[in-house]
């Protein structure tokens, strides 16, 4: 999707345009608007931010660093990783309506294997009174005689 917009919006990365700016790292040739590179980890971070806000949201912190970093090392303007924030973004909302029923049935399955083997840690934990049904029927082990409820 990227190199179609670079395509149709074609500019001059900041180190072409501003020779004698210092560029740490290796100069790209390819069309700098969207950034790819903010693409990715913004599409990346939104998407498991939609399945977990937790670790989305850290997944979305280290997306911004990432794209400020861009910035930073002289490889983009600030619109170049903004646009490629808008279309990580609406690529990872598309991709979650289109394949969470997928990827939820991929983690019932992961946790079928694994919540046998992650049960004893979870008795570890301090009871939490704010579990909901839904949580306890993502981790059977949770209703299993013994553990926290």
């Amino acid at each position: 999707m990227n190199q179609a917009i670079g395509k149709i919006w074609h500019r001059q990365r900041p180190f072409a345009a501003h020779p004698g700016a210092h560029v740490w790292g290796s100069r790209c040739h390819d069309p700098p608007f969207p950034s790819d590179h903010a693409s990715a980890a913004f599409a990346l971070a939104v998407a498991v931010f939609l399945f977990d806000r937790v670790i989305g949201s850290v997944f979305l912190a280290a997306a911004a660093v990432i794209g400020a970093g861009r910035v930073f090392i002289g490889e983009h303007y600030p619109l170049d990783v903004l646009a490629g924030c808008l279309v990580g973004l609406a690529s990872a909302l598309l991709l979650v309506r289109v394949a969470r029923p997928l990827v939820d049935r991929l983690v019932r399955l992961v946790e079928r294997a694994t919540d046998p083997l992650l049960a004893p840690l979870w008795r570890l934990r301090p009871p939490h009174s704010g579990r909901t049904a839904a949580t306890l029927q993502r981790h059977p082990a949770c209703l299993r005689k013994g553990a926290p409820k």
